[in-house]
């Protein structure tokens, strides 16, 4: 895969799930009289969208999904294969013994070595999911299986509806079966299911604009899927007056890739604007791009002018994750110059972080700056006086003569 892509991806990672809202996320699977398809309303607290793009290769599908800055939230595979997710409270998942534990990004791998709801019971059935003990996962393929996958009263369990259609929203199935659910985007898109003649996407898109969110946790983006034919409907920040259409083989074909999703539509709703302008944006991204686009003086004076800016206005999220993800990317590019005034600036700024003095430590040494780096390998030993690797770096160090 694509550095870059999982660069973006690593960032913030699996811990935007966290941010997912216990009231947010409309998911809906269907399967009648021959057509095949799914529609999902993403409640976000976070308006950074994109589209990611993974070809097939050898042994694994290809596949597009959508999420947002550092995390793909649920898509569809070359084989007709769809997941989503949403968020719920505190389940109590506990592991089971003698099951390995799953360590990854969970809707890549999925979509990327699945193809039906079959295959998606057995990769549960196989690992310890710790993400089952705050989200719950909605599948379904082009045969018209469906499922949505959660753990409830001390297990894993596999929901099915007997029905035509299935809703899932964010609260365990299994916890409150029937009609009397404490959800109402559940009762209102289950009232417009349960009414209609056909399905198409006038239908779903009809239900993603009855459910969707504004406010804290608004609709950024909304999909429909046709599983059949692997093509996606895309709505961008709950504006179903304009749809994109893409379909998945032509997609695939331009080859690896990841965009904004916003720019794929020709009008940026104001909606979008204000809560975007009234969001912590986080710094990596931003730093990142401007980087690859306008290199190191550039990125070092946004960063300068970030840190003024956060005085008066947490516009930016300039912390020690975000900057140091940052530095490892530009050091990990071959730019131990730049990475260096980073780490630095991110050692001022939090004098006892390990990471960041490991930074500055492993830039110096690189630069030839020995007698810089046996300080901050000193630094760190105060700051973690087991800490082997500085022990023994800084003991190789005094041995060696400074470049020259």
């Amino acid at each position: 895969m694509n550095k870059k892509i999982w660069a973006a991806i690593t960032v913030l990672g699996l811990g935007l799930l966290s941010i997912r809202s216990a009231d947010a996320c409309t998911v809906v699977m269907a399967s009648r009289d021959g057509i095949v398809m799914a529609g999902n309303n993403e409640d976000f607290g976070f308006a950074r969208t994109r589209v990611f793009f993974f070809p097939a290769q050898p042994g694994r599908h290809g596949c597009i999904l959508f999420g947002v800055d550092g995390a793909p939230l649920g898509g569809m595979n070359d084989r007709g294969l769809f997941i989503d997710g949403n968020a719920v409270q505190p389940t109590g998942w506990q592991p089971l013994p003698g099951k390995p534990g799953y360590i990854g990004f969970i809707y890549n791998d999925i979509l990327t070595s699945c193809a039906s709801v079959a295959d998606v019971r057995a990769w549960f059935e196989k690992y310890n999911v710790m993400l089952l003990g705050q989200v719950r996962f909605p599948v379904a393929d082009r045969s018209g299986a469906s499922m949505v996958v959660e753990y409830a009263q001390g297990e894993v369990r596999f929901v099915k509806e007997p029905g035509w259609y299935q809703v899932s929203t964010n609260f365990l199935r299994s916890d409150h079966p029937g009609r009397d659910v404490p959800c109402n985007c559940f009762r209102l898109a289950d009232q417009i299911m349960a009414t209609a003649t056909r399905l198409d996407i006038p239908l779903l898109r009809s239900l993603l604009s009855a459910t969707h969110q504004e406010g804290r946790n608004p609709t950024v983006y909304s999909t429909i899927y046709d599983l059949k034919h692997g093509t996606i409907t895309l709505y961008h920040f709950h504006n179903f007056e304009e749809a994109v259409n893409l379909n998945l083989v032509a997609e695939l074909k331009k080859g690896e890739r990841s965009i904004e999703l916003p720019t794929l539509f020709k009008v940026q709703p104001h909606a979008a604007k204000v809560f975007i302008d009234q969001q912590v944006q986080p710094s990596y991204s931003i730093l990142l791009e401007l980087y690859e686009k306008q290199g190191a003086e550039a990125v070092l004076s946004r960063y300068k002018q970030m840190r003024r800016e956060v005085r008066w206005i947490s516009r930016y999220d300039i912390g020690e994750k975000q900057i140091g993800a940052l530095a490892d990317t530009i050091s990990q590019k071959g730019d131990p110059r730049t990475a260096l005034a980073l780490y630095l600036a991110l050692s001022r700024s939090f004098p006892d972080s390990l990471p960041a003095q490991e930074g500055v430590s492993r830039m110096q040494i690189e630069l030839g700056n020995k007698a810089e780096a046996a300080a901050s390998l000193q630094r760190m030993l105060e700051l973690d006086p087991d800490n082997r690797w500085a022990s023994e770096t800084l003991d190789q160090l005094k041995k060696k003569p400074s470049k020259k």
